[in-house]
């Protein structure tokens, strides 16, 4: 046992290196223990920190067994930002005891993620990656509003959505077909340019269509019936002309005669 300190009579000040079964500790302690700043190894635990007795404010850098912690934290664990490993994972985060907020950068089996969240999970704003899946979006936990850019086998989506999909505007490519169009749920009204196999179109097209062009064939055929009734009474009305021309003119020379 080595003990090497500086202390004062009312032992409120220390000073010291101590070691006991190979435990090294170099700190500055008061006898309220309410001040300490030391590095203290316990069974190859190694620790370089500030604390208080009630534990309210902690600075420090912690491994064990190769975890690695550097965080401030409080006792109510209401306010942390740290950095740590566990297993490879690295994460670097602010965040409450509520976790109400949330903001790190995470990665697990190559999975990373940037993000703010809420514990409701009503806004999230992250990037992530998942199997080489790369999305970016801000979502809500009602999946009112999304906006994201996502890839999945090679398929790109880039849009604003709603749950009731009722308004959509993106581009998707899917073995190189790109579409880029506004459509609702009930395929209403789509405006999109899509090419397909080197077909490009671009086009307005709704649900009612059928109906329109019924409207518009019936309109047409009711015309060009009227157009036709009109026509033959015309035709007609001519026809009549004609005779009564042929008829007077008939008499007309008959009597000259």
């Amino acid at each position: 046992m080595y003990w090497l300190c500086l202390t004062s009579t009312d032992n409120i000040y220390t000073l010291y290196l101590a070691t006991t079964d190979n435990i090294h500790r170099l700190y500055l302690r008061t006898t309220d223990d309410i001040h300490r700043m030391h590095l203290t190894t316990t069974e190859n635990i190694h620790r370089v920190h500030l604390t208080t007795t009630d534990n309210i404010y902690r600075l420090y850098l912690k491994p064990t067994d190769n975890i690695y912690t550097l965080f401030l934290t409080t006792t109510d664990n209401i306010h942390r930002l740290y950095l740590r490993t566990t297993d490879n994972i690295h994460r670097m985060h602010l965040t409450t005891t509520d976790n109400i907020h949330r903001l790190h950068l995470t990665t697990r089996d190559n999975i990373y993620a940037l993000h703010l969240t809420t514990t409701d999970n009503r806004y999230t704003l992250y990037l992530r990656t998942t199997d080489n899946i790369h999305r970016l979006y801000l979502r809500t936990t009602d999946n009112i509003y999304t906006m994201y850019l996502r890839t999945t086998a090679n398929i790109h989506r880039l849009y604003p959505a709603t749950t009731d999909n009722i308004y959509r505007l993106y581009l998707i490519t899917t073995d190189n077909i790109y579409t880029l169009y506004l459509a609702t749920t009930d395929n209403i009204h789509r405006l999109y340019l899509r090419t397909t196999d080197n077909i490009h179109r671009l086009y307005l097209a709704t649900t009612d269509y059928i109906q329109t062009v019924s409207s518009n064939h019936r309109q047409y055929t009711q015309t060009v019936i009227k157009n036709h009734r009109q026509h033959i009474q015309t035709v007609s009305n001519n026809h009549r002309q004609h005779i009564h021309t042929i008829s007077s003119t008939h008499r007309l020379y008959t009597d000259c005669i």
